[in-house]
């Protein structure tokens, strides 16, 4: 997937005050025409809350931009494990778009997203940066 045309992929390690908590999360965004869908968007539990996921976000939408998209496509479903995130695409400032208790789909449109001040610094390895 790395290396497809179509295919955006983002692997994120996170050393902080408290220590490095390693590979945390990885997204997965598929090219939907001026779009991109998030497929898979997974991030370690133990640092929800910590802005981490507004910092991931701010990165796909940098990539996102440069690629060319104009706006990124969020899919929700609901199941035991996910509660925790079934707000995710609301608090990062996606708009609704349709959905049900089971399952809901979520835009962010690019020129919308404003990039948040947040208390990190982004190391991008040269081989993926975008």
């Amino acid at each position: 997937m790395e290396n497809a045309d179509d295919i955006f992929t983002l692997q994120v390690r996170l050393v902080d005050k408290f220590g490095d908590n390693g590979m945390i999360c990885v997204v997965i965004c598929r090219d939907v025409g001026d779009a991109w869908k998030i497929d898979t968007w997974l991030m370690s539990c133990r640092v929800l809350g910590r802005r981490v996921e507004e910092f991931v976000l701010d990165e796909i939408v940098r990539a996102a931009h440069n690629s060319g998209k104009v706006a990124l496509v969020g899919h929700y479903i609901d199941s035991t494990r996910n509660g925790l995130v079934r707000d995710h695409y609301k608090k990062l400032g996606f708009d609704f778009i349709s959905g049900d208790e089971t399952e809901t789909f979520w835009r962010l449109s690019i020129m919308d997203a404003e990039p948040r001040d947040l208390p990190s610094l982004v190391i991008r390895r040269p081989a993926q940066a975008v």
